[in-house]
């Protein structure tokens, strides 16, 4: 291929590689400020002892976006900061996926637009489920974004192979899900739509003989991910799959819409994203979404939509609902919405116009609205408890915290006593709250006293009004 073809070829894209450039810059800013999710401690350390071929922990995840997290600090140096760049890395290429598979189902200009507005809109976590300002999910060392690359890049692929008979797209199809699937199970979600898909549109025995070995080449590609573990990979199959039944069964206790659950109600997954983006972006959105099912006839934007239909069936049925999962599907989701928002825009009516450019507005100020606070950042949460300690003359003081022990300790390190289970509490603690915790986990609160800079005592009932550091609470004495 010549110089000048690839040229070409770097024009027509040109706005799928804005809106990723606009990825990485968003997320490079300031990378190391948001207080990390209390699972991303974790993930980040047991990184490293992948790579130094300790492969005994986090079994009950597959290991590829741990694989990532182990080789960003390879090469850019421990800590999370550096693990974050694969995620980061991830969310990038989904930008850019999210333009290729919306300029195949809209206009390129609508495209370009949208692929932009993907870059910048909020995906939040919320501040209502742990201490921590989490706008973006690529700007945290999240199993989510890896899979989410994978899952989008295998729809992709399938969208290819819907009109193309080629087997390249169907290799690719299999070692996309595979690998989605060596990120987190809910990668194999998105296999079996595509499949489908391909044998509605053809009904050859070709199709047949496609799906079947794009199911093939996946495995291939989840036992691939394996391989380090060498003869022990069975054994850590069986351990994936024996603690993926007991968290099942057992539950997750969360805070859901003002009650705490173990096995959340089907709709929880509606209400994370209503909580976490707000009432008008998510009916903006949804409302795109549904102008979109005229074209669910046509068989590219079918498959996206049954793709993202069986993720979030399976999310609704999940006895495991937490807010981060839902984020796999967002970009489907907004593929959707895009299609939605071309067929209210190709109307002739002025009201349907006007409608379209109402919603692209609002699409628009509200990417813009993220883009300012992400820009504007700054320490909230645990990682803000520090610098008001000493402020207050409570540097050497110990804290008991409600909430996450991981979190608690990669901030404020060995001053941390107690926690969620709520063990005996020695005078001279600060206590900090993060929003929800004690509604999933109560403490009794009574045996707690503070211990002020002079030495004096006060019961908790006593001390001065919490201070609001984002969605934590500090009670100083």
């Amino acid at each position: 291929m010549s110089w000048g073809v690839c040229l070409e070829r770097v024009k027509e894209q040109w706005p799928g590689l804005g809106a990723a450039g606009a990825t990485l810059l968003l997320g490079l800013w300031r990378l190391d400020v948001p207080t990390p999710h209390f699972d991303e401690p974790l993930y980040v350390a047991v990184g490293r002892r992948y790579l130094d071929g300790d492969l005994n922990h986090t079994l009950e995840h597959p290991p590829i976006a741990t694989y990532a997290f182990g080789v960003a600090q390879l090469l850019f140096g421990e800590g999370i900061p550096s693990a974050r760049l694969a995620s980061l890395a991830a969310g990038v290429v989904t930008t850019f996926l999210v333009w290729l598979l919306a300029s195949r189902l809209v206009s390129r200009n609508i495209a370009g637009f949208a692929a932009l507005a993907w870059a910048c809109l909020p995906q939040s976590l919320s501040a209502g489920e742990v201490a921590t300002i989490i706008e973006r999910p690529e700007t945290v060392a999240f199993l989510e974004s890896i899979t989410t690359m994978f899952m989008v890049a295998a729809v992709w692929a399938g969208v290819r192979a819907l009109s193309d008979e080629r087997w390249r797209w169907l290799v690719a199809v299999g070692v996309f899900v595979g690998l989605a699937t060596a990120t987190k199970l809910t990668g194999a979600l998105v296999g079996p739509p595509i499949v489908v898909a391909l044998w509605l549109t053809r009904r050859s025995r070709l199709s047949l003989y496609q799906g079947a070995a794009a199911a093939g080449i996946s495995l291939v590609a989840w036992a691939f991910a394996y391989a380090p573990y060498g003869r022990a990979a069975n054994e850590a199959w069986v351990a994936l799959w024996d603690a993926t039944v007991a968290h099942m069964e057992a539950g997750h206790r969360q805070y859901v819409a003002g009650a705490v659950y173990d096995n959340p109600p089907w709709w929880t997954p509606f209400w994370h994203h209503l909580d976490a983006d707000g009432l008008l972006l998510s009916a903006v959105l949804a409302g795109l979404v549904l102008l979109s099912t005229p074209r669910w006839r046509q068989p590219e934007v079918a498959l996206v939509a049954g793709s993202a239909a069986v993720v979030v069936a399976a999310l609704c049925l999940s006895s495991i609902q937490l807010r981060h999962y839902r984020l796999v599907v967002l970009p489907l989701l907004f593929v959707l919405a895009v299609v939605g928002a071309q067929g209210l825009w190709s109307r002739r009516e002025r009201a349907a116009r006007a409608a379209a450019v109402l919603a692209f507005g609002a699409v628009g100020l509200f990417a813009a609205d993220a883009v300012v606070d992400r820009l504007t950042l700054q320490p909230a949460g645990y990682a803000a408890v520090g610098g008001v300690l000493e402020d207050e003359g409570l540097g050497d003081r110990a804290v008991y915290v409600f909430g996450s022990p991981h979190l608690q300790r990669y901030y404020l390190g060995d001053r941390v006593i107690g926690g969620a289970t709520g063990e005996p509490i020695p005078v001279g603690a600060v206590v900090v709250t993060e929003q929800n915790w004690e509604l999933r986990f109560p403490v009794q609160r009574d045996g707690i006293v503070l211990w002020g800079p002079g030495g004096e005592q006060l019961p908790l009932s006593e001390a001065r009004g919490g201070r609001q550091l984002g969605p934590v609470t500090l009670w100083l004495p």
